[in-house]
């Protein structure tokens, strides 16, 4: 159970955050018509943040901080700092619950309500989908052809989008899929191998369709989004484009990841320099806007707050055609016993407070 102090009026209107099943409704009232759903244009470049992880964190009594020290509320603190989007993933059906559908809705509902942009981030999978693992979720290990998976991937992309909708919140973006240069649903649920997956080409194209109808049948001005890892990499992106452009995929947003290493002595030319020209290239060839959807550092690293701040200004003002960058897990932090789920990139302070290099590249 949520045991912060809350200091923003905005909070009072939370619903409160418990783990549940993905068929269990979300704990908030739902009274809001199509006609009544408030939308809500983004900037034309945002600065977003994805706290997916922040009701699994509070319900294990995980605190956060302002820049003051004074105990608050997660996004709230965040949107303090300056970020004003809010990207969170949702799994199918998860072990334990969190970042199922419900769980999505009330987070959705807490950013939105704080005035944040929203974007949905589908993975497709009952857990983590990225370049490791790319597998389906358990409910869809039966279907026989990439057709009958694609009606499962419209059916349910569709029944979470209306599920957000109708409790008040607008969607300004969808990823379709995360990470998925290599492929979407690649093997079976338990890794097994599968001849009915989403390998990059018609099939992956048929699925992203069916992702996209869905989407827009929601959300009509929703921009969707292919998410791709690696965004120096001009070589892997070229290939997974251009194989799924002849395969005639249509999308708004092409998305990257994009993890500086430190440990490379031409991190600054290998990562953010290529990253840079790889978005224009990829804008001046196939016409789309481009993203990066995932970023983040070691924020004791000495070069963090050059690293992050030039990610930000420079997508801003070299990439006309970005549309923002997102901190991945920004309130993960280690208080000195670890951090949560071990993750190391995290964007907050040992006493669960906004970094100097967060704060230097995100603030308003």
């Amino acid at each position: 159970m949520n045991k912060f102090i809350l200091y923003l009026a905005a909070a009072a209107l939370f619903a409160p955050m418990t783990a549940c099943d993905d068929d269990d409704e979300p704990n908030i009232k739902k009274e809001w018509t199509d006609e009544e759903v408030p939308t809500r244009t983004p900037p034309t470049f945002v600065k977003g943040c994805d706290p997916s992880w922040v009701t699994a964190m509070e319900d294990a009594n995980w605190r956060f901080r302002d820049s003051e020290g004074n105990d608050g509320e997660c996004l709230a603190i965040l949107k303090g700092v300056g970020f004003n989007a809010c990207r969170l993933r949702v799994w199918v059906n998860p072990s334990d619950g969190y970042c199922n559908t419900a769980d999505l809705v009330r987070k959705a509902v807490r950013a939105f309500n704080l005035g944040y942009t929203v974007m949905v981030d589908f993975h497709y999978s009952d857990s983590w989908a990225d370049p490791s693992q790319q597998r389906k979720p358990s409910v869809w290990d039966d279907c026989q052809t990439v057709n009958e998976m694609a009606d499962k991937l419209y059916a349910y992309t569709k029944k979470v989008l209306t599920a957000v909708r109708t409790n008040g919140v607008d969607v300004a973006w969808v990823q379709i899929g995360n990470e998925t240069c290599g492929g979407m649903m690649k093997t079976n649920s338990d890794g097994s191998a599968t001849n009915v997956a989403g390998t990059i080409g018609p099939d992956y194209v048929t699925l992203h369709a069916a992702g996209c109808k869905a989407a827009k049948e929601v959300f009509p001005n929703c921009k969707t989004i292919v998410h791709f890892e690696n965004g120096q990499r001009a070589d892997r992106l070229s290939w997974a484009l251009s194989t799924l452009a002849n395969s005639g995929i249509d999308f708004d947003i092409l998305g990257v990841s994009l993890y500086p290493d430190f440990s490379d002595a031409d991190w600054y030319a290998n990562y953010i320099d290529a990253t840079i020209a790889n978005l224009n290239d990829i804008h001046n060839t196939y016409g789309c806007d481009v993203m990066v959807c995932e970023t983040g550092c070691d924020i004791y690293n000495s070069n963090a707050t050059k690293c992050l701040a030039d990610i930000v200004s420079r997508c801003q003002s070299e990439v006309p055609s970005c549309r923002g960058v997102f901190y991945w897990e920004p309130e993960c932090y280690n208080p000195g016993s670890g951090s949560w789920n071990g993750y190391g990139l995290g964007g907050f302070n040992a006493n669960g407070a906004p970094s100097d290099p967060l704060i230097a590249a995100f603030s308003n």
